[in-house]
């Protein structure tokens, strides 16, 4: 019951990160010029995996210590 109610908590999360990407991608294209689209989008992708990072880093030590 507990792995059942875990994959589901999972799948509800990655839905949920999956429309936040495919709605915020094409707004930070948009945000300045279109030659800077590219920069722009791989910019918030940097700053979108460093958050991950840092998250998974601070969040760690209060529950497993």
């Amino acid at each position: 019951m507990n792995y059942t109610l875990f994959l589901i908590g999972l799948f509800i999360i990655a839905a949920g990160l999956g429309c936040l990407e495919t709605a915020a991608n094409p707004f930070v294209t948009v945000l300045g010029p279109e030659s800077g689209g590219h920069f722009r989008l791989n910019l918030a992708q940097t700053f979108n995996s460093f958050g991950a990072i840092i998250a998974v880093v601070f969040w760690a030590k209060p529950y497993f210590v």
